[in-house]
């Protein structure tokens, strides 16, 4: 009798033991199954840094200035259609790609690459053209829906002009100012939107176009998605 009673006993905590793993399973398979951002926000780890690559598409518009010599300012003057105001608002799209670390799943540091292509709103004819890099870090504020990030940094641009039959390269740098929202579909795969603020100034390197120095106060609006590794 009692050697049945131990069999009954064992079988009996195999079955409890079983049972138990496969709710625990269950409950888990139902949280990644349903995309939680928040089960999986809590689940990395800050004790282990994190890198990624992010690709993205942004939307960029916003004012455009101008200055020249006296020569080039006469020039824009007698030319057809005013070709070079000295102010004007411009609009286009920018390409980019970021590497990234995190630290202790709040300070991200980044840095990437940029191609951007913008043209005068009333003169598709006037384009500015060309790649930015960029290197900054950024604050992550975790939260259930989506993660909030707000950061900055540096620019460093190399640029194309074209004003219809003119053209020229500029040389410059600026700043920018970041806010956007993350949200993980798993712990490897996440989408976002941001916004940036970007301040650059540009210097003519060589061409004949009218401005001697382009200053851009630009806004992006963007989303994308990043590969964690």
């Amino acid at each position: 009798m009692g050697f049945y009673r131990l069999k009954v006993d064992v079988a009996g905590a195999v079955a409890a033991t079983f049972l138990g793993l496969m709710g625990s399973h269950l409950a888990m398979a139902q949280a990644v199954a349903s995309g939680s951002h928040n089960f999986v926000n809590t689940m990395r780890s800050s004790n282990v840094s994190h890198t990624f690559i992010s690709q993205s598409v942004d939307g960029e518009f916003g004012k455009f200035s101008g200055t020249g010599s006296s020569k080039n300012n006469a020039d824009a003057i007698s030319s057809v259609g005013g070709l070079a105001p000295s102010s004007d608002s411009w609009r286009g799209f920018g390409i980019g790609t970021n590497f990234g670390l995190e630290v202790m799943k709040f300070i991200q540091f980044t840095g990437g690459h940029t191609f951007v292509s913008l043209r005068r709103n009333d003169d598709g004819l006037q384009t500015l053209s060309g790649s930015r890099l960029n290197a900054g870090a950024r604050f992550v504020f975790m939260a259930p829906v989506a993660n909030l990030e707000l950061g900055g940094g540096i620019l460093a641009s190399r640029m194309d002009l074209v004003q219809e039959i003119k053209r020229a390269d500029y040389f410059g740098s600026g700043m920018y100012y970041s806010m956007g929202m993350n949200y993980f579909l798993s712990s490897q795969v996440s989408i976002f939107g941001s916004i940036k603020t970007v301040q650059e100034n540009l210097v003519k390197g060589s061409g004949n176009t009218t401005f001697e120095r382009i200053r851009n106060d630009t806004t992006t609006i963007g989303t994308g998605f990043s590969i964690w590794l």
